[in-house]
């Protein structure tokens, strides 16, 4: 009796023996599965770190060029700056310039005026004096008319030659201040192209 009960029991422990082994190998594949799993899952998150790595170091390169850029812009910023004061203190000495120019002209034309008013004044003495002439011509006899008529054409030639050396001389002196006035015009349109065309590099 004590014999068939101890072999039941023996049969009631190998059972369990054997569900909790089915039981393990059960939970065992199970783990393995999962293990698998987990395995998969970690190489294609290291696939994404390798990818995320090679991003980041991509723009942190990026984000260096930029910096670099960034420095450069501002050393140009900062090269523009100079360029522009340098133009603005150029442009005010030709405003100052243009305005002393304008005054010489002024003066030059106001020159002109009297220099003509002159001339007009000397040939109207000339007339007076050709008038004058003609009148002691008529009172004078043949002879005396020809010898003062020598005399008038001597001294018309003297007075001529004076008369052309003082126009020409005034207007020498006028051709020079011209001319000086017209070189002057010409440095100033030099300097305004030369101003437009570094306007047009800064800009």
């Amino acid at each position: 009796m004590n014999q068939y009960v101890f072999l039941i029991g023996l049969l009631l422990v190998l059972f369990a023996v054997a569900v909790l082994v089915a039981y393990l190998i059960a939970r065992i594949k199970e783990l393995s599965e999962q293990v698998k799993e987990y395995e998969k899952n970690i190489a294609v998150l290291n696939k994404q770190v390798d990818i995320l790595e090679k991003e980041r170091a991509w723009y942190k390169n990026l984000l260096e060029e930029r910096e670099q850029e960034k420095e450069e812009l501002f050393e140009r910023l900062k090269e523009y700056e100079k360029n522009i004061a340098v133009l603005n203190e150029q442009m005010e000495m030709l405003k100052k310039e243009r305005a002393q120019q304008d005054r010489i002209k002024e003066e030059y034309e106001k020159q002109l005026e009297v220099l003509k008013q002159k001339n007009d004044e000397l040939f109207e003495q000339v007339k007076e004096y050709e008038k004058n002439i003609a009148v002691l011509n008529e009172q004078m006899d043949k002879s005396a008319y020809e010898r003062a008529q020598k005399l008038f054409e001597e001294w018309k030639e003297k007075e001529l030659e004076k008369l052309k050396d003082v126009i020409k001389k005034e207007y020498e002196n006028l051709f020079e201040k011209w001319k000086n006035e017209y070189e002057e015009k010409i440095r100033e349109d030099s300097r305004k192209k030369s101003l437009a065309t570094i306007l047009g590099k800064v800009g």
